[in-house]
């Protein structure tokens, strides 16, 4: 487990997106501006590839790119956990390969099978409909 006082001086490479500067500032327990960013990202694996050359600690979700014993990177989790709200968007009246049409119904299934308690509980209140995520 990584804790705040962990990274605290740690150089950090943190997602690019609006907010995750601040979310983590108040992970930290610290203002934004005291935290080491040595860079933001977009694309994650981009992102892995500093984070293994020794260019700081990536921030990011648990399972997205490899980290292996051989990747050379390492998944850590944050205690106190931190979680993420995923979204799945697509257009509604969008005609689907079948590829995506067979996607679709195995994820309505999961999300089935979460909000009946055979999955993670934080899958719960998760409703997917034609295109919309509530």
């Amino acid at each position: 487990m990584v804790t705040p006082a962990d990274v605290r001086a740690a150089r950090l490479i943190v997602p690019h997106r609006a907010g995750a500067r601040s979310e983590l500032a108040a992970w930290m327990g610290v203002d934004a501006p005291a935290l080491a960013i040595a860079g933001r990202y977009d694309l994650l694996y981009n992102a892995a590839r500093f984070a293994r050359e020794g260019a700081g600690c990536v921030f990011a979700l648990d399972g997205i790119v490899d980290a292996s014993p051989e990747s050379g990177l390492a998944f850590v989790p944050l205690e106190p956990p931190r979680t993420a709200g995923v979204y799945l968007v697509w257009k509604r009246s969008q005609a689907h390969s079948r590829a995506a049409r067979l996607f679709l119904e195995e994820l309505r299934w999961l999300v089935a099978e979460a909000e009946e308690g055979e999955g993670a509980p934080d899958k719960a209140e998760t409703v997917l409909t034609d295109g919309v995520q509530a």
